[in-house]
């Protein structure tokens, strides 16, 4: 069973990801009361308007309510149920669900931003895997990405208890541990 990871940052990623989404949806809804409620069509000339112009406006706004979505599931899927498993880690969250091997583990950091003071991240290496070909990873390189380590990484409330464990299963996995705060490892591959 996947323990979903706790904390007031995990919360409120959440709660700002659902409000990108909310707030779309509040746009449109009073777009479109605006212009079908309040008798604009019939007000303009907008009943004799060619197909190339509507799509010049239809597209852009398809694209832009796109891209709020897809911020809005990225932000409220920061911190995703983890499965510890002899294998490796399970994870899933809205977006995105698989599995990283211990061996693709090559590093836990700690977050140096004050607004994720208390967030560690898991920094992934999948051979042949890059920003192109995520390899399953397209989420976590989005993440990396915005923690400026530009690798997949994987997030870690503080909070869970789970950072104890999972350093646990690495250096059962003949990982070696080294306690250093930042962008380069805490644990790295012995």
């Amino acid at each position: 069973m996947y323990k979903k990871q706790k904390g007031f940052v995990v919360l409120t990623s959440k709660i700002i990801g659902y409000f990108f989404i909310l707030f779309l949806i509040l746009f449109l809804s009073y777009g479109i009361w605006v212009i079908v409620g309040s008798g604009l069509i019939e007000q303009t000339q907008w009943q004799n308007a060619t197909l190339s112009w509507a799509l010049s406006l239809f597209i852009p706004i398809l694209f832009g309510i796109g891209v709020v979505i897809y911020l809005g599931l990225v932000i409220s899927s920061l911190f995703p149920s983890l499965l510890l498993t002899s294998d490796g880690i399970k994870y899933a969250s809205i977006l995105a669900k698989g599995e990283i091997k211990w061996a693709e583990v090559e590093s836990i950091a700690h977050s140096k931003s004050p607004i994720f003071s208390n967030v560690s991240y898991l920094v992934i290496n999948r051979r042949d895997s890059n920003i192109i070909r995520p390899k399953g990873l397209r989420v976590n390189y989005t993440h990396g990405i915005w923690f400026g380590v530009f690798k997949p990484i994987l997030l870690l409330s503080g909070d869970t208890g789970v950072l104890d464990q999972i350093s646990m299963m690495l250096s059962n996995n003949g990982n070696e541990i080294r306690p250093q705060v930042g962008l380069r490892a805490a644990i790295r591959r012995g």
